[in-house]
């Protein structure tokens, strides 16, 4: 628990006493709060603990920002702000229509993973809500990569997370003309891999899919799948395998496959499916494997048979499954292949 009699436990005690926006948060203060001074996991009196990550420098002080870091740099419409200083209309077309698309990226020691993928993902929805010809998607990428430095996140594992909305208007359904200034966010924080749960797998849920019919599209419009995960949630269960038509489609918040004698079966990518980074690394380290691949529709009937079940997914990773509902996948521990493009996906270079 820490000497709280320790001085700088007092400075922390008085600093949380004076800002109390900043709970709960991961960061270490500027060196003019705590010269000298490294903190891990310092609780204070009367207010949750702050954990502090050893990552990262700036000003003589180490620093990561956790999702809900007040201190936190992020990128907002060109430039680069702390988060406490962003201010977004009530009537943005995100906020009132969920009009705009985003993306995930992981990132290790300061490389972004598979970028010119995720690039090419955004590129593509930004195309299908007719939005691309007005953002200058070079310049956000660059800004999204000099997030990690400045949020002491070139050393580890971190995710970014982008968005970007048609911008702000009065409401009305069809596109404002003359179109608004798009609404461009950008955040980075920690991101701790699952590590425990690769090693044991996790149990999921069947749940119906209903979403809209442009899942490819990676769209602010999550509420189904918000329904669906906080199902899971309520069972005890990581994710939601969500079912369309008597098929299993996707998680989510993941891609997911089974394996049927030695067979990596997984839906083929549909208007119904998101074109999934992991899942298109994953497929391919099958074939670097010589592992074969099917990928056809699976009945959420037959996945009793698999051997094996598996989720894709950016911070999710190749995730196993050993519990459906009430049943039990295979032996109830992570099965081999699923083990072998675990190994081989975090051996990857992280570029």
């Amino acid at each position: 628990m820490g000497d709280r009699s320790r001085p700088e436990y007092q400075r922390l005690n008085t600093f949380a006493q004076e800002n109390p926006r900043t709970s709960p948060l991961s960061f270490v203060l500027p060196s003019a709060h705590f010269p000298a001074v490294s903190l891990r996991s310092y609780p204070y009196l009367g207010r949750p603990r702050i954990d502090v990550p050893d990552s990262g420098t700036r000003d003589g002080a180490r620093y990561a920002c956790s999702d809900t870091c007040i201190l936190m740099t992020v990128y907002f419409n060109g430039a680069f702000m702390q988060k406490a200083d962003v201010s977004i209309s009530p009537d943005d077309r995100g906020f009132v229509f969920g009009d705009g698309v985003y993306e995930v990226v992981r990132a290790e020691d300061g490389a972004l993973f598979r970028l010119d993928a995720h690039r090419r993902r955004l590129a593509r929805s930004l195309e299908a809500i007719r939005l691309r010809e007005h953002v200058d998607t070079e310049a956000l990428w660059n800004s999204v990569h000099e997030l990690l430095p400045r949020n002491g996140l070139d050393a580890g594992s971190a995710k970014v997370y982008l968005q970007i909305t048609r911008g702000a208007a009065p409401r009305r359904h069809a596109f404002p003309d003359p179109p608004p200034e798009p609404t461009v966010y950008a955040r980075a924080n920690a991101h701790e891999p699952p590590v425990q749960k690769w090693n044991e797998g996790v149990k999921v849920i069947f749940h119906p899919d209903q979403r809209w019919a442009r899942c490819d599209i990676k769209s602010l419009n999550y509420l189904p799948n918000v329904l669906a995960n906080q199902a899971a949630q309520e069972a005890g269960a990581y994710e939601a395998l969500q079912v369309r038509d008597g098929f299993v489609t996707e998680g989510t918040h993941s891609s997911v496959a089974a394996v049927f004698d030695g067979t990596v079966t997984t839906h083929p990518l549909t208007n119904h499916t998101l074109p999934s980074i992991t899942r298109e690394v994953t497929l391919g380290l099958c074939e670097d494997l010589d592992r074969p691949v099917d990928e056809v529709p699976v009945a959420a009937a037959d996945l009793p048979e698999a051997d094996e079940l598996f989720l894709m997914g950016t911070t999710t990773g190749i995730m196993p499954i050993v519990q459906v509902e009430d049943w039990t996948v295979g032996d109830g521990t992570p099965g081999p292949v699923t083990q072998d493009l675990l190994a081989a996906f975090r051996a990857l270079d992280p570029a």
